[in-house]
């Protein structure tokens, strides 16, 4: 498997569309539209992605390649200030779904770790082998959990999350 596309959505980026991610991920010139493809966002994806950016600065969220089966987006909390201490989440959107911590078993997310790994080459961000966890679920189940919902929920008010 070649090493899946990230990008770090911005909120000007975002502004800008599907486009400029695809020239954000350093896509060549004959390469636009495949890349342009792969980092897609649709509506709902786009509304989490500007509602989260909104309203947790600390968070970095990055587009995961949608053709490398490693979910939607990666989250990179850069308040532990040593690199070796930061984690990722690798979220997967499913609109209705219940919250739910997975195994990157499942199809969706099956090359999570290599879009951590990717993820990590592309930001300097976090360690290639960080830890991660992933979460599937609802977008606004997600926004809740990450503390970015409507109520701005804090750590200690977060749903717990079976699996």
């Amino acid at each position: 498997m070649r090493a899946p596309i990230v990008v770090r959505l911005t909120l000007p980026l975002l502004r800008r569309g599907d486009l400029a991610l695809a020239r954000a991920a350093g896509a060549r010139r004959g390469d636009v539209a495949a890349v342009r493809r792969a980092l897609a966002c649709s509506g709902p994806e786009r509304r989490f992605a500007r509602a989260l950016l909104e309203r947790r600065t600390h968070l970095w969220l990055l587009r995961a390649d949608q053709r490398a089966f490693a979910g939607d987006f990666v989250v990179v909390d850069l308040s532990p200030p040593r690199l070796e201490r930061r984690a990722a989440l690798v979220l997967e959107l499913k609109q209705g779904a219940s919250l739910v911590r997975a195994g990157s078993t499942r199809h969706q997310v099956q090359h999570a770790a290599a879009v951590v790994a990717a993820a990590a080459r592309a930001t300097g961000a976090l360690a290639p082998a960080a830890p991660f966890e992933v979460l599937v679920g609802d977008p606004t189940a997600l926004l809740a959990w990450l503390g970015a919902g409507d109520a701005l929920a804090t750590r200690a008010a977060r749903p717990t999350i079976p699996g």
